[in-house]
């Protein structure tokens, strides 16, 4: 596999349009979420009640954040993905909180949460790449090993459909339903309400990309952490961030999948 981008540029000038394709594209469809969606939103329009933020107490919440990250790390996968389900829900459950105030639902009707969410990932997705070759070239000048992710590896070598699929499957559904839970639904509320909101979303955001231990994607991780905790401060939707979180690891898988042939020469 060519791990030097520079060098397979040099090798495949078309990535440069490709990715000026990407880059362009998804400024003008971010645009055009914001101001069809999310403008809108900003001015009530699409809110149904006040959201509200569950109130969690500081050593719970973040003892249950610790629980549930070690469970992540010690099984991963889809069974991670359901201890997390049902610890966090069986938390908010004693706390008084229904699933449909936590998922954000009755704050916002599905419909538009799905339409929010696919404006804010493309809003993201510009900036992401851009900081992910910033983060490339950081790693260059400290000598940082700047290889991609050991699941990418081997995704990329993946030749049977069913294993291409399961891949695709934690990517785009146990990553970010998991993820979401720790981050945004217990971790951000409990740092909210002791650090308050611009320390919350920043020391969320950096936890997020440290947890995924890989230098190179620090930057764009810690963004799109920045982005799903201001989605998720706005609505307290958490089903909102679950989505964004959803469309851009699939975007990212069918990216990883479009550029296969020139990563694998």
């Amino acid at each position: 596999m060519n791990e030097d981008p520079i060098q397979l540029i040099r090798d495949y000038p078309e990535l440069i349009r490709m990715g000026a394709v990407y880059f362009f594209g998804f400024l003008l469809i971010g645009w055009i979420g914001w101001q069809r969606v999310f403008t809108r939103s900003r001015e009530g329009s699409l809110r149904q009640v006040e959201p509200v933020l569950f109130p969690l107490p500081f050593l719970i919440g973040l003892g249950f954040f610790f629980i549930l990250l070690s469970v992540l790390f010690l099984i991963r996968g889809f069974t991670a993905m359901g201890c997390a389900v049902i610890g966090y829900f069986f938390l908010m459950n004693q706390v008084g909180f229904k699933v449909s105030r936590v998922l954000g639902i009755d704050v916002f009707p599905l419909s538009k949460i799905i339409c929010v969410a696919l404006g804010l990932t493309a809003i993201v997705f510009a900036p992401a790449y851009f900081l992910s070759w910033v983060n490339g070239m950081i790693c260059l000048i400290f000598k940082i090993e700047a290889s991609a992710q050991p699941l990418v590896f081997e995704f990329l070598k993946m030749t049977e459909m069913r294993s291409v699929l399961s891949f695709i499957g934690l990517a785009v559904i146990a990553a970010p339903v998991t993820e979401e839970i720790l981050f945004r639904g217990l971790l951000y509320p409990v740092l909210r309400d002791r650090l308050g909101i611009k320390l919350a979303v920043g020391l969320s955001a950096a936890l997020f990309a440290l947890a995924h231990v890989h230098a190179p994607t620090f930057l764009p991780l810690m963004f799109l952490g920045v982005m799903l905790a201001m989605a998720y401060e706005y609505s307290r939707s958490l089903l909102l961030s679950i989505l964004i979180h959803a469309t851009f690891n699939l975007f990212t898988v069918l990216n990883l999948l479009l550029l296969k042939p020139y990563l694998l020469k």
